[in-house]
């Protein structure tokens, strides 16, 4: 079997990779950093909760039951937000998992 020659990147293909990094100081922020209001959370500690409270909702109840649950707490947590005058609120964007809410209605 012969090896295949792996071909060698030309100049041209790192071009833009560092042409559309920002200096600022000493460091060079890449653009993905560089897009305006971005807030970073931790998928394991902020998603998966939520993912895993769903799941189990839907195993426990079943999906039609767990399907009126999840829209009603969408229902509650939109009213909430329309009359709540601070915007800049921490409700995580998948779900309300460390809130407490009355499902009875």
């Amino acid at each position: 079997m012969s090896r295949k020659k792996k071909k060698a990147k030309s100049s041209k293909s790192q071009q833009g990779r560092i042409a559309s990094h920002k200096k600022e100081g000493s460091r060079l922020v890449a653009p993905f950093n560089q897009i305006p209001n971005a807030s970073y959370m931790s998928w394991m500690n902020e998603r998966l909760p939520c993912m895993v409270w769903g799941a189990l909702l839907i195993n426990g109840i079943g999906r039609e039951k767990a399907i009126e649950v999840f829209r009603n707490i969408g229902l509650h947590v939109g009213n909430a937000f329309r009359e709540t005058e601070d915007r800049d609120c921490e409700l995580p964007r998948v779900g309300l998992c460390s809130g407490r809410i009355n499902l009875a209605t």
